[in-house]
């Protein structure tokens, strides 16, 4: 008997039954933290959004293609400061840069993946996300599940647009934005994150130079390219932090080895 390919039914079935299925579950379940605190920021966006004069429709469609808080309420502030379009598209650019650097720290773990489920997953992870992972799996090789990752971008992603909508909607209802402090939220889930993934005097050292580095930036007044600067230097303070503590141990095993002959 001649075998009938699949009908578009049964594919769209298929891939409810993915999305459905208990990877992709496991990834929306870890992602509740990530999305619980991404609501407060959306909402704070989009009322945001409504008091520079933004049209509605223009604050949900940058939230669903930029998805980058930090990068939004740069530009927000930047709009409200009546900065041209070009300047408004560079800061955006520079601030969400340091994406490619957390691709660089993920693409091994990807490359099994077919590059449709790549590209979207490119274009939903956030810094949280990337914590999330690197906090599971560490800096091993091995392979992520594609559903599983999916399943972590794409719940957060979608109440981060609904909670855009839903602050532009209350913006009129709701006290202004600075009286709410929701704009303080971004940090603080940023803090939670980082919490979780340094675990030793490396990773605290790397922590604090960017700490540091950003502070001093945007005390000088280059809040925009502070981010860029710091992803960029700190990891270098972490390298020769790591290289020097290696240094020191192999001196000290040799000093080890030199006192045992002479002992002997």
């Amino acid at each position: 008997m001649k075998a009938h390919p699949p009908t578009s039914h049964s594919s769209v079935r298929s891939h409810a039954e993915i999305l459905g299925g208990p990877s992709f579950r496991k990834g929306l379940l870890r992602s509740l933290p990530i999305t619980v605190g991404y609501f407060p920021i959306a909402l704070a966006f989009g009322m945001g959004a409504r008091e520079v004069g933004l049209p509605g429709w223009v604050a949900i469609l940058m939230s669903a293609t930029t998805f980058g808080g930090a990068s939004q309420m740069v530009a927000l502030g930047m709009i409200a400061s009546g900065q041209s379009l070009l300047a408004i598209l560079f800061a955006v650019f520079v601030v969400n840069s340091r994406f490619f650097l957390m691709a660089m720290g993920v693409v091994e773990n990807i490359a099994h993946w077919p590059m449709a489920r790549k590209l979207i997953f490119g274009l939903l992870m956030t810094d949280e996300a990337f914590g999330v992972l690197k906090s599971a799996h560490g800096n091993s090789r091995r392979r992520f599940r594609s559903m599983e990752c999916l399943g972590l971008v794409i719940g957060p992603v979608t109440c981060w647009v609904g909670a855009t909508a839903a602050g532009y909607w209350a913006a009129e209802r709701l006290p202004a934005v600075k009286e709410l402090g929701l704009d303080f939220a971004l940090v603080a889930l940023l803090l939670g994150v980082l919490s979780c993934q340094v675990s030793n005097r490396f990773q605290f050292a790397v922590a604090a130079a960017a700490g540091l580095l950003s502070t001093v930036w945007t005390i000088a007044g280059q809040s925009t390219l502070a981010i860029l600067i710091s992803a960029l230097i700190a990891p270098l303070v972490g390298v020769a932090w790591e290289r020097v503590s290696v240094s020191r141990r192999a001196i000290a095993k040799q000093n080890e080895i030199v006192v045992e002959v002479v002992h002997d």
